[in-house]
C-alpha cells in the first residue's frame, strides 16, 4: 500500500508523536509512506530523520482555493492507495481534495471532542464526514460517541476506535527534584501539555493553593497562556510552588522522579502523557475527558488504574488530590494496586505495536484481512 499521511501541526505534541509512530510502524510493515506537512517544522525534521519522504504541499484553509487545488493535483500525481487526514479544521477541504484525486480509501483521524458552532459550521462538518470519508478513526470510544451525537447522519459502522499507543522509553531517569532544589519532604506533582485554556492548568494551580505548603507543581509545556498562569500563581501567593519547565523533550526521563501525575484538561483525546505516566508507574489523577475512563476507569478487572474527577470541577480535583496524597502516606497499598493495574493495562492495551496494527486494519482492510489487493 502507498499511503499519504497529512500532518497539520508544526511542533511535536501528542498527536504528532502518535502519527510519527504510525508512519514509522507502517513503513516497517512494508508500506510506502509519504507525508504532507509544514515546511519549517519539527515534524518535517523528525520525518526526515526517519527517512520518510515529505512534501510541503498541503491544504491550508477553507478559502485557500489555490492551495487546496494544488493539494488535490499533488495527490493525483502521487496516486496513493489510501490517505490518512488528521486535521478536524481541514476536514472539508482535505476530504474534497482527496475525493477529487480519486484516492481509493480516505480516512480521517479525530483525536478530540470538537463541536461545530452555527449553521454553516454544522453543515461543513456534516457534509465533510458523510460525503468524503470511507472511514474515521477515533482515539477513544468517548470521541466516537461524540461524533455520532454531533452528526446524527454519520454511520456508526465507519467509525473505528483505535486507542493511542506508545513504546516506553528506556531513558536514564533525570532528577527533576534536584533541578528544582526541592528537599526530601516536598511532594512533587507533574503535569504536561500546551499552555492553553483547554488543558485546564488554571484548575491545577487553584487546587495547589488549597494543598499543603510542601506540595509543588511542575508544568512542562509552552503556550500563549503562560503569562496568565504565572500571574495566577502570584495572585494566590504560591509562585514559589508552581514551576514552569518550558517545552521539554525529556518528560519520560522526568516522570520516575515525581510523586503524582495530574491531567486537569477540560478537553482531551487519548492523552499520550497519561500513557507515559502509566508506563512510568506514577499514580494518576485526571479529569474525565477523552479516553481517560477507558484507560483508568473500572473495567472487568477489579481495580481502577487511577483517580478520575469531573472535568472543570476545581473542588473535585482538590478532594481527589488530598485523597491520593493522604493514601500515599497512610495506605500505600491502595495506591500501589492502582499503579500496578495501570502498568498492566499499558503493557496489554496501549502498545504502539497494537496501535499500528489497528491503523493498518482501517487503512488497508483487504491486506489486514489476508486478501491480496493486487
Amino acid at each position: 500500500m502507498k499511503l499519504v499521511i497529512h500532518f497539520e501541526g508544526s511542533g511535536i505534541r501528542g498527536n504528532e508523536r502518535q502519527l510519527l509512530i504510525v508512519a514509522r510502524g507502517l513503513r516497517a510493515r512494508g508500506h510506502d509512506v509519504v507525508a504532507s506537512c509544514r515546511a519549517e517544522s519539527g515534524v518535517r525534521d523528525a520525518l526526515d530523520q526517519e527517512g520518510i519522504r515529505t512534501s510541503t504541499v498541503r491544504p491550508t484553509g477553507d478559502m485557500a482555493v489555490t492551495d487546496n487545488v494544488r493539494f488535490a493535483q499533488w495527490l493525483k500525481d502521487e496516486r496513493p492507495d489510501a490517505i490518512l487526514l488528521t486535521s478536524w479544521r481541514k476536514a472539508l477541504v482535505a476530504g474534497w481534495a482527496s475525493r477529487n484525486a480519486n484516492i481509493p480509501r480516505i480516512v480521517l483521524r479525530v483525536g478530540g471532542q470538537h463541536t461545530p458552532h452555527g449553521i454553516i459550521d454544522r453543515w461543513k462538518y456534516r457534509h465533510a464526514l458523510t460525503a468524503y470519508y470511507d472511514a474515521i478513526i477515533a482515539n477513544s470510544t468517548m470521541i466516537a460517541d461524540h461524533l455520532v451525537r454531533i452528526i446524527p447522519e454519520l454511520r456508526r459502522e465507519i467509525i473505528h476506535t483505535v486507542a493511542n499507543g506508545i513504546t516506553p522509553a528506556r531513558a536514564q531517569p533525570a532528577s527533576l527534584r534536584g533541578e528544582l532544589g526541592l528537599d526530601d519532604d516536598s511532594v512533587l506533582i507533574m503535569s504536561t501539555g500546551g499552555l492553553d485554556k483547554r488543558k485546564g492548568f488554571d484548575l491545577l494551580i487553584n487546587a495547589a493553593a488549597q494543598l499543603e505548603p510542601n506540595v509543588h507543581i511542575a508544568i512542562a509545556g509552552e503556550g500563549n497562556e503562560r503569562s496568565s498562569l504565572e500571574a495566577l500563581a502570584r495572585s494566590l501567593d504560591i509562585e514559589g510552588r508552581v514551576h514552569f519547565l518550558g517545552q521539554r523533550s525529556d518528560v519520560e526521563s522526568l516522570l520516575p522522579g515525581v510523586d503524582l501525575f495530574v491531567i486537569s484538561s477540560r478537553g482531551e483525546g487519548m492523552s499520550v502523557a497519561m500513557l507515559e505516566a502509566m508506563a512510568a508507574r506514577r499514580p494518576i489523577v485526571s479529569t474525565n475527558v477523552g479516553g481517560v475512563d477507558e484507560a483508568l476507569g473500572l473495567r472487568d478487572r477489579a481495580t481502577p488504574a487511577g483517580w478520575i474527577v469531573p472535568r472543570n470541577d476545581a473542588e473535585a480535583l482538590v478532594r481527589a488530590l488530598r485523597d491520593v496524597l493522604s493514601s500515599m502516606r497512610t495506605a500505600p497499598e491502595v495506591v500501589r494496586s492502582r499503579v500496578d493495574e495501570a502498568a498492566w493495562r499499558m503493557q496489554n492495551w496501549f502498545t504502539s505495536e497494537r496501535m499500528v496494527e489497528d491503523y493498518e486494519r482501517v487503512l488497508d482492510p483487504l491486506r489486514s484481512n489476508g486478501v491480496d489487493a493486487s
